[in-house]
């Protein structure tokens, strides 16, 4: 007799959101996503990405009334510091490590 139990996690499932490649505010992301999703959890991601480095804030933008809204934009990756390994470099090091 099998006694394993599968147990789904509980909640609502992780939604994947795919930034712009243009400057942007959280507003434009609500405005253009297919998926439904709220202002809350899209501004957490957007924040969560800016911790991890993915994202970086540019400035605010003034609206006729309210708050200020932020713009942010994707993180500029630095492919210069990264090493490019041709697949025999790749093959030569796995040999060296073991």
């Amino acid at each position: 007799m099998d006694t394993k139990i599968k147990i789904s996690k509980r909640g609502r499932p992780p939604v994947e959101i795919n930034w712009p490649d243009v400057v942007f505010t959280a507003q434009d992301v609500v405005d253009t996503s297919t998926k439904k999703i709220s202002r809350v959890t899209i501004h957490s991601k957007l924040n969560k990405a800016v911790d991890e480095g993915t994202l970086t804030v540019v400035g605010m933008v003034k609206t006729k009334n309210g708050r200020p809204r932020v713009t942010y934009k994707k993180s500029e990756v630095q492919q210069e510091n990264t090493p490019y390994l041709t697949e025999d470099a790749r093959n030569d090091q796995e040999v060296n490590l073991g």
